[in-house]
């Protein structure tokens, strides 16, 4: 069952991905709009945040291509 909101952890939300990566997160979870995936990947892999995505990462190769780099670059974990 849920936890009463007294009881969750310390936790903020935010409007974009911009003012949460602000907050320096370990890791981000992907699940918007697929066309969205890559460019959030993108976005998340560059601040070094490790990757959980939902699938379809996306329909162009090349996008994964660089996100692959990306994610060896910075040494981070990607979960499809």
């Amino acid at each position: 069952s849920p936890l009463p909101a007294d009881e969750l952890p310390p936790h903020q939300t935010e409007e974009t991905l911009a003012a949460a990566l602000k907050h320096d997160p370990i890791a981000v979870l992907v699940c918007n709009p697929t066309a969205l995936h890559l460019s959030t990947a993108l976005e998340a892999a560059a601040a070094g945040c490790h990757l959980f995505l939902e699938k379809p990462v996306s329909h162009q190769l090349g996008g994964v291509e660089q996100l692959v780099e990306i994610a060896a670059e910075k040494n981070l974990l990607v979960q499809v």
